[in-house]
């Protein structure tokens, strides 16, 4: 009997711990993508070498850096944002990727990709943007409901939105030609568009 008892409950356990299993790993966010932890998010958007031809990381060891929502608050925690976390993470970001990439000749890339935990949350911090930047530049594939970009010194700065993640980009070394940010800003949001699960 107590054999029989054993393999009762064994089998209900190895019926249901799986399930539970399934159930805390598939956390999901409102926009229907799995939960990820910092480096997954970090991982999913950053930009391997070439994977834009002619762009590859740039050099030195702080081009690449994933910061969770407290860590990029914390003053004695240095980041790129430098005392304008508040701006992201009172509309809701939880984490952040910063990527520096340097491309042919003088151009240069920042890639800032956040989480915002939700789609609702992310177009709200993109019509923010939207609201207060002067958009001057045509991203081509892209409708300025998802992407607008305004034009600066040597290039163009581009704001948009998929999904629950929103994105900002520093195209720079460009010179006058604002025709080849925008491209290069194509391609980019091209590849981020298709990382957005």
């Amino acid at each position: 009997m107590a054999t029989k008892s054993f393999r009762i409950r064994w089998c209900l356990t190895a019926l249901i711990l799986p399930a539970l299993a399934s159930l805390s790993c598939s956390k999901s966010s409102s926009n229907g993508s799995t939960t990820l932890t910092p480096d997954q998010f970090g991982q999913r958007y950053k930009f391997a070498d070439n994977e834009i031809s002619g762009w590859q990381q740039a050099a030195g060891t702080d081009r690449f850096l994933v910061c969770t929502s407290a860590e990029l608050e914390d003053p004695s925690n240095p980041n790129p944002i430098d005392g304008a976390a508040p701006a992201y993470t009172d509309n809701g970001m939880t984490m952040v990727m910063f990527q520096y990439l340097a491309g042919p000749g003088s151009n240069a890339c920042q890639v800032r990709a956040m989480d915002f935990g939700t789609d609702a949350s992310a177009t709200a911090m993109f019509a923010q943007e939207q609201k207060s930047t002067a958009s001057d530049i045509a991203i081509a594939a892209f409708d300025t409901s998802t992407a607008i970009a305004y034009s600066v010194i040597s290039g163009i700065t581009v704001y948009a939105h998929f999904k629950a993640s929103y994105f900002e980009l520093y195209l720079t070394g460009f010179g006058t030609d604002q025709n080849a940010a925008s491209q290069a800003a194509t391609q980019f949001l091209q590849v981020l568009q298709a990382k957005t699960k």
